[in-house]
Parts: C-alpha cells; sequence; structure tokens
C-alpha cells in the first residue's frame, strides 16, 4: 500500500505541475489570437465591398469580440478544477494499474475517478455554457448576466445534460487510462488495446454535443445589435 501512495503522490504533484504550465501558455495564446482574429477580420471588412462577404468578416470579428469579453468574465482559473481532474485522475489510474496491476486498490482508485471526474466535468460543461451564454448576450446586445458563482447556476445547459456529458466524459477517459495501465503492466493483454479505443470513442461523443452549443460566426453573428441596423 505504501509504494503505491507513493506513486500517487509522485503522478498527482507531475500533473498538477503539466496543468499549470498548459493553462498558462493558453492563458497567453487563446486571447491574443483573438485578438488579432478580430483586428484583421475589422480590417478587412472596412476594405471590402462586397456586402455579403463584409457580413462574413463582420460575424467574425464579432464572435472574437464576444469570445474575448467571455473570457474576460470567465477567465480560465475557474475551470482549473476540471482540468486537474479530468487529466491528473485518469494519469494516476494508468500509472498505479501500470505498477500493480488489478487488484482492490486499483479497482477502488478507478470507481473513485469516474465519480469524482464525473462531479468535476459536470461542472466544467456548466461554465463552459455560460461562457457561451456570456458570447451570445454580446452578439445580440443583450443584458449580460455575470456568471453566478453557485454549483447549481453554473449548471445552465440543465442538470441532467450536464450530468450526461460529465459522466461519458468520465467513463471513456478512465476506460481509456485503466486500458493503457494494464496494456504496460502486461504487454500480451489484447483486450486492453479494445479497452483504450473504446473508452476514447467514449470520451469524444460529447465534443459535438458541446460544439453545438458554441457561438459561431453567422450563427448568431448576423443578428444586427440593439439599436443597429442591417446597414453597415
Amino acid at each position: 500500500m505504501q509504494p503505491a501512495l507513493t506513486i500517487i503522490g509522485a503522478l498527482v504533484a507531475l500533473v498538477a505541475t503539466s496543468v499549470g504550465v498548459i493553462a498558462a501558455i493558453e492563458q497567453l495564446t487563446l486571447p491574443a489570437r483573438l485578438r488579432r482574429t478580430a483586428e484583421l477580420a475589422q480590417a478587412l471588412a472596412e476594405h471590402e465591398e462586397d456586402e455579403q462577404r463584409q457580413t462574413v468578416l463582420r460575424s467574425i470579428h464579432d464572435v472574437a469580440v464576444a469570445r474575448l469579453v467571455a473570457g474576460w468574465l470567465l477567465p480560465w482559473r475557474r475551470f482549473s478544477e476540471f482540468a486537474v481532474t479530468f487529466l491528473g485522475m485518469p494519469f494516476v489510474v494508468g500509472g498505479t494499474v501500470a505498477g500493480t496491476g488489478w487488484n482492490g486498490f486499483s479497482l477502488m482508485l478507478t470507481l473513485l475517478c469516474f465519480v469524482v471526474v464525473t462531479a468535476t466535468t459536470s461542472r466544467g460543461v456548466g461554465l463552459y455554457l455560460v461562457r457561451q451564454r456570456i458570447a451570445g448576450e454580446y452578439l445580440t446586445g443583450s443584458k449580460i448576466t455575470p456568471p453566478s458563482p453557485g454549483l447549481l447556476r453554473q449548471m445552465e445547459g440543465g442538470l441532467r445534460a450536464e450530468f450526461i456529458v460529465g459522466a461519458l466524459g468520465s467513463a471513456g477517459i478512465t476506460l481509456a487510462a485503466a486500458g493503457v495501465g494494464t496494456l504496460l503492466h502486461a504487454p500480451d493483454t489484447s483486450w486492453a488495446i479494445v479497452v483504450i479505443v473504446f473508452g476514447l470513442i467514449i470520451a469524444w461523443l460529447p465534443v459535438n454535443w458541446l460544439r453545438a452549443r458554441a457561438v459561431r460566426p453567422l450563427a448568431t453573428g448576423q443578428l444586427p445589435r440593439k439599436g443597429q441596423t442591417d446597414t453597415p
């Protein structure tokens, strides 16, 4: 038990450090990319004579600015719990299974991983939906409602839907991690490859659901702001 706990502690420290570095890089690059996109789209729209192309460019500009506004009101640090657990817990499961194989401890750790990652992923999905709601309100000129810190108020897409999405992502990443650990512990275990592939497929399923709820150019970007007309 003690060696396993030592391994888990080292893995948790490694994952936490890696997530921190990734988060810092993302914080520096994403807003910069959005600002460049907004500036370029605006500059191109000003020199574009075709009305349809102007509409496309204005939509790209507005969406980029809307995403910046949503990011300022709901910064990356609010997603840190989700990021650490979604990457860290499966990593710990895979490392434990790879080192000790399947036993009572590794099985309980895998079940704990599924429960914890489901809870934090559901909250992460809720926060993502809040960001999209803020961006949509900015695009349509509606009153922007600040994000609520309470857990239940973060679940703006419906508790059941967000829980299902969180559970799918958690089950997929947990299965993939368990399969990788099994394959590292016993390379001749062919069924572990099937588990890995199946887990990755399940983890990918929520992506389209999230994409369908993302703010996109020409989706809401064509709607005129309040006080504006359809003409440039």
